[in-house]
């Protein structure tokens, strides 16, 4: 029974694995959330997508929340993901990562010509986690009572992109 359970819980790792990098995500998140190895993750990730995964770092909370008009896009996005989580176990969900970035994507379907952040779901995903962890968080505005999302370490004013009422 012992060798069936694993074997289960290996399928369910590759499962997850294509899943996410069908999706967009970079192979160093499907690390995390899999622990398959490096190796076959940027293979399945070429076979996928005939190109080599982009290297690199990912984006910061603090990027993707570097204008007002990112963080109302950014805000959208979360409210989407919180909806979707709400059972609030202090953990990122991958299959409500991609639902939500499904469903913005289709609510922002211009969301790459306009120049907005989040610009991909790895971003999307960097929101998530870094929400996880109280990095990000919501503040509901005083003035016109909607939530928005801000980040520790962001350079913008702590200002509700809505009405633009400054609060402290």
């Amino acid at each position: 029974m012992h060798k069936i359970d694993n074997a289960s819980t290996v399928f369910d790792k590759h499962q997850l694995a294509l899943a996410m990098i069908e999706a967009g995500f970079r192979t160093s998140i499907v690390f995390i959330h899999t622990q398959l190895s490096k190796s076959l993750l940027r293979r399945l990730y070429r076979e996928i997508h005939a190109q080599s995964p982009t290297p690199g770092l990912l984006a910061s909370s603090a990027y993707v929340l570097s204008s007002r008009k990112n963080q109302l896009y950014a805000t959208l996005f979360m409210l989407i993901y919180a909806q979707l989580h709400k059972n609030n176990d202090n953990s990122v969900n991958i299959k409500l990562v991609i639902d939500a970035w499904d469903i913005f994507t289709i609510l922002v379907p211009q969301y790459m010509q306009f120049e907005i952040h989040p610009q991909n779901i790895n971003e999307a995903w960097t929101l998530t986690r870094d929400f996880r962890c109280s990095s990000n968080y919501f503040v509901n505005c005083p003035k016109c009572g909607k939530q928005y999302l801000a980040c520790e370490g962001s350079r913008l004013a702590r200002k509700c992109p809505f009405c633009n009422k400054a609060h402290p």
